[in-house]
């Protein structure tokens, strides 16, 4: 399924903006730097804040469009149970109920798909019930994750 938009369902969720650190695509998970930019969350497997990158819909641009480096984020800082539409990273596979970390590179990942260096500190969410089942990816994409 494509999606249009990151936000999927819940009332839960701030909005907040910052500059970026560098490129960032709509669906990431973020965080923030010791500069007080925004930056793809860096860790596989660690803390994040659920602070989720949005499409630029006050400029006109969807979730194809990714931030430039200097660029005013737009941001999401979730609520558990909030279902936000994703970037889940290059070669996944996934089921409904399953549960994702982050990738360290913005992107998240499967539990199972954790490298073997990685400590799995942080879920960050569960594919949602609404998603289908999904193969390999052949691109990172957007699919809807459950927080918590």
């Amino acid at each position: 399924m494509a999606y249009y938009k990151v936000h999927n369902k819940g009332s839960l969720w701030r909005h907040e903006e910052l500059v970026a650190a560098g490129t960032i695509t709509p669906g990431m998970l973020c965080e923030v730097t010791s500069d007080g930019e925004v930056q793809a969350h860096s860790t596989e497997g660690g803390r994040a804040e659920r602070l989720i990158a949005q499409e630029d819909a006050l400029q006109g641009k969807g979730v194809d469009t990714d931030y430039s480096a200097d660029a005013i984020v737009s941001l999401a800082v979730a609520g558990p149970g909030d279902v936000f539409n994703m970037l889940v990273a290059l070669g996944e596979a996934g089921d409904p109920g399953e549960p994702v970390i982050s990738d360290g590179n913005g992107a998240l990942k499967t539990v199972d798909n954790a490298t073997s260096a990685a400590v799995v500190v942080q879920v960050i969410g569960y594919i949602d019930a609404s998603e289908t089942a999904f193969t390999t990816l052949a691109a990172a994409a957007l699919k809807a994750i459950r927080l918590v």
